[in-house]
């Protein structure tokens, strides 16, 4: 969805400039230095992120009330929570051009992500 609606020039600068079609077209946006950027920043932040919430949690696995231990699903779910997070916080901020259908989009993506995990826990862990 965020390919289809973001835009690296306003259309009225491509409308009176016609000659910059031909960088997005050539594809010239996408090169091997941008490639590489992404794939490293992609790598840091999945060291960051196991390893921060590797560090967060410790050696301590009994945190919950009922005695019962967190698990791989329980630091799984931490680590992908934290992922789903900040990679749309970060396509929030590389996003140039906002319209409702982006709001909706990478808002909306945020709140039934924290929803559904809680829905699907209660269902299927209920004692």
């Amino acid at each position: 969805m965020y390919s289809l609606f973001e835009q690296h020039l306003h259309p009225h600068v491509l409308q009176n400039q016609p000659v910059l079609y031909q960088d997005i077209r050539k594809n010239a946006l996408l090169g091997f230095k941008p490639f590489l950027y992404w794939t490293f920043l992609g790598l840091t932040h999945a060291l960051v992120f196991f390893y921060g919430s590797y560090f967060l949690v410790g050696n301590d696995t009994s945190l919950l009330r009922n005695g019962k231990m967190f698990g791989n699903w329980t630091f799984g779910t931490l680590v992908f929570t934290v992922m789903v997070i900040t990679v749309t916080l970060k396509m929030a901020l590389e996003t140039r051009f906002w319209t409702w259908i982006n709001h909706f989009v990478t808002w909306g993506s945020i709140v039934i992500y924290l929803i559904l995990p809680l829905y699907y826990g209660a269902i299927i862990w209920t004692d």
